[in-house]
């Protein structure tokens, strides 16, 4: 499990979500078409650990790009795109055609050949989606001038919003579920919210690897705590008593130790920028001062 940086947490929770290759299978094995999951070897699905976002954009996305294998042979790519900023984004599509872009360049340029690459967009803004499921839409033109769409670049995204009002996420995957719940209410009011987690921490007993659930737990309290402004009425020992008779002591103390967290989430932020940028590993143990093990712990290697 990732520790999210305080500067941008629904990247960092967001990344908790899809460090798990359980989780990043069954997301997809629910959300895309069933003509295409029948193509797919979802069983093998492989994170590349490539990221293709501008600088200026990682403060409102992130992203993930999977390799997947198809049943006939060859593979398939899935590119992620997060997009949780608090409007809508005018200029996502755009954006999203030089992401792909690049990816195209890069198959060309490593493998000298093109492999499929299905545009995904998970939307948690505040708005509504208005922008369509095609570049196509975002042109307005009147029937006489339709012949030009073809002069277009186009491409179809495979849009999953997460709307607050619906229902949770269509998944028998316990972890899964509850983390998008989360995501899911984080802006709900007071009363809701409070509800929401009494509820999720109380499903979350369920869950029978006491490993997993602690991080999931932990997960939920840092990011609360990081996106609300009244986090610290959901710091109460008796919301999560019920799952974890241990975890006063691990909430404890990871109160007491938030600076000591706080240097080791900017060592994490400082590995994981490293990582992307192709530096050895050898590197950026040295540089960091951590361990190859807490890497792995973190979702970096």
């Amino acid at each position: 499990m990732l520790i999210m940086s305080p500067n941008n947490p629904h990247d960092r929770y967001i990344q908790i979500i899809f460090s798990g290759r359980e989780e990043s299978i069954e997301f997809f094995r629910v959300t895309l078409p069933k003509e295409v999951t029948d193509l797919l070897d979802l069983d093998n699905l492989e994170d590349t650990k490539e990221s293709y976002i501008d600088e200026e954009q990682k403060e409102s996305r992130t992203d993930k790009l999977y390799k997947i294998p198809m049943k006939r042979g060859g593979e398939i790519y899935t590119y992620l795109l997060f997009e949780h900023k608090s409007y809508l984004d005018q200029d996502i599509c755009t954006q999203l055609l030089r992401y792909l872009a690049k990816i195209y360049e890069d198959q060309r340029k490593n493998t000298k050949n093109y492999r499929i690459v299905i545009p995904f967009v998970f939307y948690h803004g505040k708005e509504g989606w208005n922008l369509g499921s095609q570049f196509l839409d975002v042109f307005n033109l009147p029937p006489k001038e339709e012949i030009l769409k073809k002069y277009v670049p186009n491409f179809t995204l495979n849009l999953y919003h997460l709307k607050p009002n619906d229902p949770d996420f269509n998944t028998n995957l316990l972890s899964l579920k509850l983390l998008l719940r989360i995501l899911q209410h984080i802006r709900d009011n007071p009363e809701n919210f409070l509800r929401v987690l009494k509820q999720t921490v109380k499903d979350l007993s369920k869950e029978i690897d006491e490993k997993k659930r602690l991080a999931i737990l932990k997960a939920f309290v840092i990011y609360l705590n990081r996106t609300r402004e009244d986090a610290d009425k959901y710091i109460d020992i008796e919301i999560y008593r019920e799952v974890e008779a241990e975890y006063m002591t691990v909430l404890d103390k990871m109160i007491e130790k938030g600076k000591l967290e706080g240097k080791l989430e900017g060592k994490l932020e400082d590995a994981r920028s490293m990582n992307a940028k192709g530096y050895p590993i050898e590197d950026i143990l040295e540089i960091t001062g951590l361990s190859e093990a807490q890497l792995k712990e973190n979702g970096i290697l």
